[in-house]
């Protein structure tokens, strides 16, 4: 009888942790920064919470991870929590948090206007973001497993 009831109350835990990962949802895109000094390639995964935050990795295409970051939607702002060494220097990530924050304000359909020094083009098959002022092009486009 005790495994029984402990078996049970182990499933409504595993329910339980099911139920709360419903409200997130998971986004897989090609992600490429261009700059005139080099790209950065890989794979965008982002988890998006209800309520519109989003953490999110850039993952090059030997597993390692180049940027790890979250975006508060409310406050419209990138905390970036890791930065690969070459890109770790204060002006990069000064110009990558601000780029950042347009990118995702963008992909979570935030309606927020773009700014004027940055060029989006996009569609359902992706978007390009491009700083008109440092030259840097980022370039989303979703996963064939994303697409409804």
């Amino acid at each position: 009888m005790r495994i029984f009831l402990l078996l049970i109350s182990l499933l409504a835990g595993i329910a339980g942790v099911r139920a709360q990962d419903a409200a997130t949802a998971v986004r897989r895109y090609d992600f490429t920064m261009s700059s005139p000094q080099g790209d950065v390639t890989g794979l965008l995964v982002a988890r998006l919470a209800d309520d519109g935050d989003v953490n999110a990795s850039v993952i090059n295409p030997f597993g390692f991870s180049a940027i790890d970051f979250s975006y508060n939607a409310a406050r419209n702002k990138v905390k970036l929590n890791y930065v690969v060494s070459f890109l770790d220097s204060w002006r990069v990530k000064y110009v990558l948090k601000r780029d950042l924050t347009v990118l995702m304000a963008l992909l979570t359909d935030s309606g927020r206007p773009v700014p004027s020094r940055y060029n989006a083009l996009g569609s359902g098959d992706g978007l390009t973001l491009t700083n008109t002022r440092y030259g840097l092009s980022y370039s989303v486009k979703p996963l064939e497993t994303d697409r409804k």
